[in-house]
């Protein structure tokens, strides 16, 4: 380990042209995310190994990864502040509509199709709605703004941010052109978040209290709406904007970082697993119960900022030990960035075919027999499967699409110009 000086020496300014310690990170957040969805499958098992280290070990590696959405958001603020380029607020929010929302809005399209393949009731709402029935014009709205598969509503929400963005660019500009001002912008949103958190549990804990409905539904749906994530963007851009300043703080304090991220994951993972040991039903298994359930979500924050700034330190540190050395796994890694925007939108689909097609289903295939002859080598097995399928889809269009006009017209409509 090298010594926190050593560490600030090393760190190279920051280029428009080239972050590649940033591309380490967000193949990381990539995977994470993965790692979510893949090792969830555990949690929905009505029988499971009822062993304490195999029941911790799965709560540990689902809450290890939860930095990944964090990860996302803080990388797409720093990127906005770390390159000061002129802000030009229709070019800004043209170039993101090209790059966020027609892949988002293909791929509502695309999810409404898989759902539609499995079930015929979305067809059967969306022609309601066609014939100007109310109830089903917002349901297809819900699904327009808030996407038609789980994963969706966070492309809804990273171009949220963007607008919210271009809307506070110059309170933006003066609140982190000066440190002092930038480091309280950024306490000031962590400060507010556990408000935040509490204030989405009072329908629960107070079910007599009505709210209105526009803030009942503000208050169910926190994960649809900008708020949710405002810390992490917070800290990406004020990180950018003081790039080096940032990482040689975290090298200085990396202990104190170290030990901060560990005692948020331990408890995290505690109050994960807790549950397991009372629960008499499925359904009941998610419900962690007051105040561990408040405690859980601002625990969470705390260790997807620290495991981000250690992962961006150690990339860094990491780039400079090479220098102009580039072995095969960091050449694959920064080729699997290049294409994680991709990835996050098509994994799904390659999970749906795991469920449904019989042969490798999660009820009587191959990830089912898998799965009890080992959760471990399920999880290995089908998180490299998962992976690998994503990027060679999607790297796959992009390299067809140098050569053939549709495929050319493609990419850019599915994963961005």
């Amino acid at each position: 380990m090298t010594s926190p000086t050593a560490a600030t020496t090393h760190i190279a300014p920051p280029t428009a042209s080239r972050l590649p310690e940033v591309d380490l990170l967000r193949a990381l957040a990539c995977l994470g995310v993965l790692l979510i969805h893949i090792s969830g499958f555990y949690w929905a098992q009505p029988v499971k190994d009822p062993s304490l280290g195999h029941l911790l070990t799965f709560a540990l590696v689902n809450e290890a990864v939860r930095y990944a959405l964090f990860a996302f958001m803080f990388i797409s603020g720093l990127l906005l502040t770390v390159r000061r380029t002129r802000f030009h607020a229709p070019t800004f929010l043209r170039k993101r509509a090209q790059t966020v929302l027609v892949p988002y809005l293909a791929w509502v399209v695309i999810y409404f199709a898989v759902n539609a393949y499995h079930n015929p009731l979305p067809l059967l709402q969306l022609g309601k709605a066609l014939h100007g029935s109310l109830p089903h014009l917002k349901l297809v709205l819900s699904w327009l703004l808030f996407g038609t598969w789980p994963h969706l509503y966070f492309i809804n929400m990273l171009f949220q941010m963007y607008v919210l963005y271009a809307l506070l660019h110059r309170p933006l500009s003066w609140l982190l052109a000066d440190r002092r001002r930038a480091l309280a912008f950024m306490l000031t949103v962590f400060a507010l978040y556990p408000l935040w958190v509490y204030y989405r549990f009072v329908p629960y804990r107070f079910p007599t209290h009505h709210l209105p409905g526009v803030l009942l539904w503000l208050a169910k749906n926190p994960n649809r709406l900008a708020l949710e994530w405002l810390p992490s963007f917070a800290c990406g851009l004020c990180c950018g904007a003081y790039y080096r300043e940032f990482l040689a703080w975290v090298g200085r304090n990396r202990r104190l970082v170290w030990i901060t991220t560990l005692g948020a994951l331990t408890l995290t993972t505690s109050i994960a697993a807790a549950p397991w040991f009372t629960a008499s039903l499925v359904n009941e298994l998610q419900n962690y119960g007051w105040p561990r359930s408040y405690l859980h979500a601002l625990f969470r924050l705390v260790y997807a900022v620290g495991f981000t700034c250690l992962a961006l330190l150690v990339a860094t540190e990491t780039l400079a030990r090479l220098g102009d050395l580039q072995p095969r796994w960091l050449r694959l890694t920064h080729r699997f960035a290049a294409v994680s925007f991709g990835v996050y939108l098509v994994h799904p689909l390659l999970l749906e075919f795991f469920r449904h097609w019989r042969p490798l289903g999660i009820t009587h295939g191959f990830s089912y027999g898998l799965y009890r002859h080992s959760a471990y080598l399920y999880l290995l097995v089908i998180t490299v499967a998962v992976t690998g399928l994503s990027y060679l889809f999607v790297s796959g269009v992009k390299a067809c699409s140098a050569r053939w006009k549709v495929a050319a017209w493609l990419y850019p409509v599915l994963f961005g110009r």
